[in-house]
């Protein structure tokens, strides 16, 4: 691991370009976590984002033991390509901690396949194939009414691809509008019981630990209270703020 922070603080210096950015890495590498922390979120909240900046993030949160927060910001410096690599080993190590300190749970494939499919469904490359196709079949379409050649062929070549690609672009609708009613997130504290109802004197049978991948249903949370699935199917409320949806 001390190689891996080798790593990142090189990045880190080649990254700086803002003050705030400037002044936590320095606050970092000073060994002040929790000031690195606030600077970093003071650029995050100006609207700049960037790979650099969540691996330093992450790096903070490791720092103070925050394993939650810390595999929460290396998701999303995964998600752009310059520090995807640096991103997935501090997910390694993260995880490895999380596996000492948090339970395992039991998981549902049903469960790990919805998760996957909305926080990792290429769905621009879906939204591309449905424009490809559908231009096909209006392009072959076009020739048989242009082309004698092109008019011996069966019509119901162009129609497939043009309706092929409406399939495509509902399932890619489908597909987004489930990910705006169910996004993917972490439980980032160490411990929280996932309760019946959205109060906090209702019964609760299990609990949820740091590091945890839940489902979040926005259409039955409440401003106070988070609806939450985990990988084995257990479902409930937690306060809100104890998951970051990535």
């Amino acid at each position: 691991m001390n190689h891996l922070l080798f790593l990142f603080l090189l990045w880190f210096q080649s990254g700086a370009a803002d003050d705030h950015f400037r002044e936590g890495v320095a606050a970092l590498r000073a060994g002040d976590a929790s000031q690195a922390i606030a600077h970093f979120n003071h650029v995050r909240e100006s609207g700049i984002t960037s790979g650099a900046l969540e691996l330093n993030l992450a790096l903070a949160h490791l720092r103070i033991d925050s394993l939650g927060m810390a595999a929460y910001h290396f998701r999303l410096a995964g998600r752009h390509p310059e520090t995807t690599d640096l991103a997935n080993q501090g997910l390694v190590h993260v995880s490895e901690n999380l596996a000492r300190r948090s339970p395992g749970l039991p998981v549902l494939g049903l469960n790990r396949f919805l998760n996957r499919l909305l926080s990792e469904f290429p769905l621009q490359r879906l939204a591309l194939a449905a424009a490809g196709m559908f231009l096909l079949g209006m392009g072959l379409r076009i020739a048989q009414v242009v082309n004698p050649v092109a008019a011996r062929w069966p019509r119901w070549i162009a129609w497939s691809g043009m309706a092929l690609a409406g399939a495509l672009l509902v399932a890619a609708v489908g597909v987004e509008l489930a990910r705006v009613r169910h996004p993917i997130g972490l439980v980032v504290v160490r411990e929280v019981p996932l309760r019946n109802g959205p109060d906090p004197a209702a019964a609760t049978d299990l609990n949820a630990f740091e590091g945890y991948e839940v489902r979040v249903d926005r259409g039955r949370s409440t401003p106070q209270w988070t609806h939450i699935t985990l990988l084995n199917g257990s479902d409930g409320w937690v306060p809100a703020g104890v998951v970051r949806i990535f």
